[in-house]
């Protein structure tokens, strides 16, 4: 298998190259099979469209494992860490093995971390729709396990 290597540019009229490493590549789809190679093949796709939806701009990425990691700029001029990876139900997963905790407890945590930001954005005058967003997440998730 190939690197993906695809020319990725926002609204502006910006390319940057966004390549993965063959050994990550390689890992992806060892662990995951075809559904990993899909994943790989929409990667341009999904950068792509996260830029848009939130109005970022997606650097290159930090030395990589099994998931893609690279710092990001807001549209206001503030930096942030993107992760991404296949399964959202995986990063749970990967805590509730290393911590030796409950998921519930795992989601409450998440839950609670993002009640706490909000109101402490919101009492900055800053803002919250990222954390807001992450508090309707977290409550799906709660459901859904």
């Amino acid at each position: 298998m190939m690197s993906l290597s695809e020319k990725i540019g926002n609204a502006k009229g910006d390319k940057r190259m966004h390549t993965l490493p063959q050994t990550f590549c390689d890992t992806i789809t060892h662990l995951h099979s075809h559904k990993g190679q899909k994943w790989l093949t929409d990667f341009p796709q999904l950068i792509r469209y996260c830029e848009q939806r939130w109005h970022i701009t997606i650097h290159s990425h930090f030395p990589l494992s099994y998931h893609f990691v690279a710092p990001a700029r807001k549209a206001d001029g503030s930096e942030l860490v993107v992760k991404f990876f296949i399964e959202p139900s995986e990063l749970l997963h990967e805590f509730v093995e290393e911590l030796n905790l409950s998921k519930k407890r795992i989601l409450l945590w998440g839950y609670a971390h993002s009640v706490l930001a909000t109101c402490w954005l919101i009492e900055d005058r800053q803002d919250a729709a990222s954390f807001l967003r992450a508090i309707e997440a977290f409550q799906h998730l709660f459901e859904y396990y």
